[in-house]
């Protein structure tokens, strides 16, 4: 149906999107954020962000090397 290249990309792309998403909440002023228990802190979602771009730059990776 897809190829595992196009899936790839797809990943790329949400985690990318998942990566942007954190460094608005950064910058809105919004937390700390109570979520179902969780404290989002600025230090948590700082290393949100650096885990999901690292995510992004292995899939990438991982995506030239296919």
């Amino acid at each position: 149906m897809f190829s595992k290249r196009e899936w790839i990309i797809f990943l790329i792309g949400a985690e990318f999107f998942h990566t942007i998403s954190h460094i608005l909440i950064m910058f809105n002023g919004a937390l700390p954020i109570q979520f179902y228990g969780l404290t989002i802190t600025r230090t948590f979602n700082f290393w949100a962000i650096i885990f999901n771009a690292l995510i992004c730059i292995l899939l990438y990776w991982w995506l030239e090397k296919n």
